[in-house]
């Protein structure tokens, strides 16, 4: 099972990469169509990129945090889990529909919340370097953080993005 979380934890953390390069894409697209016709970009376009933005740091803390074997990633998965439906259910309120791949990725980020849950549950994850649960902890969501931080900070001052 600490192989399957390896895996799949790198998986997301390639797919939090992959939203935030998204949104960073999409950015450059909307300054770039504002150059050319002189208006403004929307401001409904701005937060929807800061949306994916949120999106992708979720997914990224969460796969960083499965594949670093750590109790966080339970956490993490279930709040980009909970994101996505919110972020859903606001599209459905405005009349519009998910497209067809975005559904079928937040079922299968579905299962791997309860996988995540599952080894939470089977007691793969343990405190690093022997250290007390709450230093443990408190260590692991420092590291998370901060490497989040990092690989977040690094896109959107790349892509002036802020």
């Amino acid at each position: 099972m600490s192989i399957a979380a390896l895996i799949i934890g790198g998986f997301y953390m390639f797919a939090g990469l992959a939203i935030f390069h998204t949104a960073a894409r999409d950015r450059l697209l909307d300054d770039a169509i504002s150059k050319i016709t002189l208006k403004p970009t929307d401001k409904a376009e701005t937060a929807e990129q800061h949306i994916m933005l949120g999106l992708g740091t979720l997914v990224f803390a969460g796969g960083l945090a499965l594949a670093s074997l750590s109790i966080l990633a339970a956490l993490f998965f279930v709040a980009a889990l909970t994101y996505q439906a919110v972020w859903f259910w606001r599209m459905k309120k405005k009349g519009e529909q998910p497209q067809r791949k975005t559904l079928n990725a937040f079922w299968i980020y579905m299962a791997a919340t309860a996988f995540t849950w599952l080894a939470a549950a089977s007691g793969i994850f343990v405190p690093w370097f022997g250290w007390t649960f709450l230093a443990s902890l408190a260590a692991q969501a420092g590291a998370i953080s901060a490497i989040t931080a990092l690989a977040l900070f690094w896109f959107v001052f790349r892509h002036k993005l802020g």
